[in-house]
């Protein structure tokens, strides 16, 4: 298993090291977790929701200087259990959970520079699919 472990980590930074040159295609899968909540101005308190949030990108080099990074994302965000302050009732706490799902197509354009193309400057837009649930 150490093994096993050792060789991964050596192949991952191995993997890292690549060049990017015009009609490189880098493939990125990522997961996590995300935490929303929904504020208002009224008199209703909410409790956040955590929620996973993953999705695969592609970055697309036209050259070793312009990319373009696009993909499909999922996050889900929302609150749960409103508490409403309002004297005139009675200050209840409902037991409620109201979410929305999004799907994102982010669509990035990116130039590298400075010295071995490091540093990076974005310029981005997203589309979303919301969908509640």
């Amino acid at each position: 298993m150490k093994k096993t472990l050792l060789f991964a980590l050596i192949v991952s930074f191995a993997a890292n090291a690549q060049v990017r040159e015009k009609g490189s295609i880098e493939i990125q899968p990522f997961a996590g977790f995300s935490t929303s909540k929904i504020y208002t101005s009224d008199d209703v308190t909410y409790k956040s929701i955590v929620s996973p949030y993953f999705g695969v990108n592609a970055e697309f080099y036209f050259t070793s200087k312009w990319s373009l990074r696009t993909g499909l994302e999922y996050m889900q965000m929302g609150s749960k259990d409103p508490r409403f302050l309002n004297p005139n009732w009675n200050n209840t706490q409902t037991q409620s959970k109201e979410t929305f799902t999004n799907i994102t197509l982010p669509i990035h354009a990116t130039v590298h520079f400075g010295k071995k193309t490091k540093s990076v400057f974005k310029f981005w837009t997203y589309t979303y699919l919301r969908n509640k649930l």
